[in-house]
């Protein structure tokens, strides 16, 4: 019998999820690397500011955008706690799914600052990683740590937009339209509940 298919991890703050989340995802996905992809936003991601948006917000936000298609799913394990790890996540995520291989997505802009996460041994051990290119990267250089650690690494060199949280924040503070950095349903509920509103003129 086939292995099945690897359950693919897509972490982080989500403030506010963007088409360039769901180009990952969706990489993953049809090149088979993935056989579903849960969305897990953090409450606090430990290396990144403050969130802008409530935890409750951002859930609900990789909802809107998750809707719709039956392989992406929103885990909400990390915005119950004030701050989770990675390494954490994959052993709780472990014993739901047990006997399923788990894989951590992350972008090419992300490889690097991998070494910094806490119990990285932990993480190799728990989740192969998918490294998926950003803004036209399509080349990466499995790093020495990794190596060290036998990590496995799978390398899939599409080209997915560099679109970031900064950048979809940023054009909300302008006013400027944020409809071809987000799906529809995220930029309503955006301007519905009156999120990340434009800076004031003095």
């Amino acid at each position: 019998m086939a292995e099945p298919t690897p359950i693919g991890i897509i972490g982080g703050s989500f403030d506010p999820i963007h088409n360039g989340h769901l180009a990952l995802a969706l990489v993953c996905l049809e090149s088979g690397a993935a056989g579903r992809v849960l969305l897990v936003p953090a409450a606090q991601a430990p290396l990144r500011a403050v969130p802008a948006a409530t935890p409750e917000h951002r859930l609900q936000m990789c909802r809107l955008a998750a809707a719709g298609d039956a392989r992406l799913e929103v885990c909400d394990l990390e915005v119950r706690q004030r701050r989770a790890y990675t390494v954490d996540t994959l052993a709780r995520l472990a014993k739901i799914y047990p006997g399923r291989r788990l894989a951590l997505v992350i972008g090419t802009d992300l490889l690097s600052e991998l070494a910094q996460w806490r119990d990285v041994p932990g993480i190799l051990a728990r989740a192969r990683l998918l490294v998926v290119a950003r803004g036209g990267d399509r080349q990466v250089k499995i790093p020495e740590w990794i190596k060290q650690h036998r990590g496995e690494l799978e390398h899939i060199p599409a080209d997915t937009p560099p679109i970031s949280s900064t950048l979809v924040r940023s054009a909300l503070a302008a006013g400027d339209p944020i409809d071809e950095l987000v799906p529809a349903a995220v930029a309503e509920y955006i301007r519905r509940n009156r999120l990340y509103p434009p800076r004031q003129c003095r």
